[in-house]
């Protein structure tokens, strides 16, 4: 990673209050749904080294050219931003090293770390696929195309899928105590009704890389067969 641009995902989940927004009402610290209006235009915070999948929380620590940007979209009223994998972990920030596919998050807690870090904890909310890119003195910013999910009948195959997943899941909990709380939360809100939820956070246990788990990222109609060929 280059020594002047630093966003990286923290393990523990920040615990300062959020701040209040304009109309002084407290920012919500609980899951913001995906079918909320989200911009046409996103800032983009590029990531490394591994994508996120919509439906997930997930804390990240920002520093160097990005921290100002971040800045500004904590303040704003939408609090949305995209977050896209970076093609190469070295190279810099820029339209050419980014991948096409990425995630609209909405930051629900900042905690000022220092004068030169910021720690956000957002909600992934829904895959966009990237218009156009311009960069700009405060950042890069994207004009983009969400990807509504298109609602799947839970066939006996996609069922089977579904269930072969949810036992491995069940296993890994006794196997992985850092992930075991995150598992059983997800297992008591998840459904076999909805497979793509279940495999994009699957996916994320995964031990893949970050472009294996890109191609699941930018596989919108998602198969649970694809989330499987990663484990």
């Amino acid at each position: 990673m280059n020594d002047d641009v630093a966003v990286e995902a923290k393990d523990a989940t920040l615990e300062k209050s959020p701040k209040p927004d304009e109309q002084g009402a407290e920012t919500t610290t609980g899951l913001v749904l995906a079918s909320e209006a989200l911009p046409e235009t996103l800032p983009i915070l590029p990531i490394r080294p591994r994508p996120f999948f919509p439906g997930l929380p997930a804390p990240l620590s920002v520093s160097g050219p990005q921290l100002a940007m971040v800045r500004d979209v904590i303040e704003s009223s939408s609090k949305t931003l995209g977050l896209v994998l970076a093609r190469e972990v070295d190279n810099e920030d820029g339209p050419e090293n980014l991948y096409p596919v990425g995630v609209a998050a909405k930051i629900l807690r900042a905690m000022q770390a220092d004068s030169d870090s910021v720690q956000i904890l957002v909600n992934c909310l829904q895959r966009f696929r990237i218009r156009e890119v311009r960069e700009t003195e405060q950042g890069l910013f994207a004009r983009v195309d969400y990807h509504h999910s298109t609602e799947l009948s839970v066939n006996l195959e996609l069922k089977a899928y579904s269930m072969a997943i949810i036992t491995s899941l069940k296993e890994l909990v006794k196997l992985d105590p850092l992930q075991s709380e995150a598992i059983k939360i997800f297992l008591s809100r998840s459904s076999l009704d909805d497979p793509g939820q279940l495999a994009d956070f699957a996916a994320n246990l995964t031990s893949a890389d970050g472009s294996e788990l890109q191609e699941i990222l930018e596989t919108f109609e998602k198969s649970l067969i694809a989330s499987c060929g990663s484990s």
